[in-house]
């Protein structure tokens, strides 16, 4: 499966209209003073250290920088893509240290959620938006994966009922 996932800071001063458009779809509202940040390469790396069951494949070049991560068993029988998975693509950045952006690019949605959970001991808050969904979910430190995951599942349900309802409709009104 091909599709995007963003991972973003908070900044205070989107909350607003962020948490109208989340109400609007669904979501549930940010407190308007919640700021986050952007996690850096060393955290990156320390969190995907901690997830031993995964086999991590770096790579850089001088403009981005890649890790795919891969449930090890299925890594192992070189069939990388039959277990859990997922591949982070982000600009790269000489310092280790400093902030770096990046997006999750296919894989399965609770191994990118989970990343993203532990990053958020680092950085505060991470808004997550997965390809084909329109309604963005806010990761928490305090989250529990087993919360996260339930929250996506409803969310996506949420939408895909929507989607499905609406184009029924569509169906209707062209007979």
């Amino acid at each position: 499966m091909s599709n995007l996932w963003l991972v973003m800071k908070l900044k205070e001063e989107s909350n607003p209209s962020l948490n109208e458009y989340m109400l609007e779809y669904g979501g549930t509202e940010v407190a308007l003073s919640t700021t986050s940040r952007d996690p850096t390469i060393f955290e990156i790396c320390q969190v995907l250290s901690e997830m031993p069951k995964y086999t991590k494949v770096y790579s850089a070049s001088h403009a981005t920088w890649f890790m795919g991560i891969y449930e090890t068993i299925f890594y192992d029988q070189g069939l990388p893509s039959n277990g859990l998975y997922t591949d982070m693509w982000g600009d790269f950045v000489a310092d280790e240290s400093s902030p770096v952006s990046f997006s999750f690019q296919g894989g399965r949605y609770e191994v990118n959620l989970e990343i993203a959970l532990r990053l958020t001991r680092f950085t505060g808050p991470l808004l997550t938006l997965g390809s084909g969904y329109s309604v963005p979910l806010v990761v928490y430190p305090s989250d529990t994966l087993a919360n996260v995951i339930s929250q996506w599942e409803k969310l996506c349900d949420i939408e895909d009922r929507s989607y499905n309802a609406a184009r029924q409709n569509k169906t209707i009104q062209s007979r």
